[in-house]
């Protein structure tokens, strides 16, 4: 889940607001899944998955935000799969994440740590934060950016728009099928 850091990569461009973070905030995507269930059948759907922000924290040029549900939680996804927490810290020396249990501890973090430093600011096309693997600005689109995480087992793609956030998730594992194409269709602000 290293990757979900990505929804702020492209705020630390330019002093704009790249990712709409107010409470309330509400991606709702159309993903296409496929996934393996416990007999081992390779199973297909098409599902309708949100993200929102439920608090933002500020102070200075930090701003912390706890969000439900990201697409990348669909990487295995399973039917009846509840959405997780997650927490996001932005400052002046990059982007920090880390994905927690309950919202109750989201918030305690928002308001006390970093987690952990993902992108240091600024984001360079190939720079990578993790030599054994990581997430990296594979490539400047007209309105975005193409963030990549490829290893063996399997690789991610994030289409990311400034403004508006992930715009694209698709995750496609190299053993065990498990596939997700998820595309944006509403940002709610």
């Amino acid at each position: 889940m290293r990757g979900l850091v990505l929804l702020l990569v492209a705020s630390t461009l330019s002093g704009a607001d790249f990712l709409p973070l107010k409470t309330g905030t509400t991606w709702t995507y159309r993903a296409q899944v496929e996934w393996t269930d416990e007999e081992d059948n390779v199973r297909k759907d098409t599902i309708t998955w949100s993200s929102v922000v439920l608090s933002v924290h500020r102070k200075g040029t930090r701003t912390a935000a706890v969000i439900e549900g990201l697409p990348l939680e669909l990487s295995f996804y399973q039917p009846g799969q509840l959405r997780g927490y997650f927490v996001f810290v932005e400052n002046e020396h990059g982007v920090f994440f880390e994905m927690v249990d309950s919202r109750e501890e989201a918030e305690s973090i928002a308001r006390e740590s970093e987690g952990e430093l993902l992108i240091a600011k600024p984001p360079v096309v190939g720079h990578c934060v993790d030599p054994d693997g990581c997430w990296s600005v594979e490539e400047k689109l007209s309105r975005g950016w193409l963030l990549t995480y490829r290893t063996n087992p399997d690789h991610q793609l994030i289409t990311f728009v400034p403004g508006v956030g992930i715009t694209r998730y698709q995750y496609e594992h190299h053993g065990t099928v498990a596939r997700v194409d998820a595309e944006l269709t509403s940002l709610r602000r």
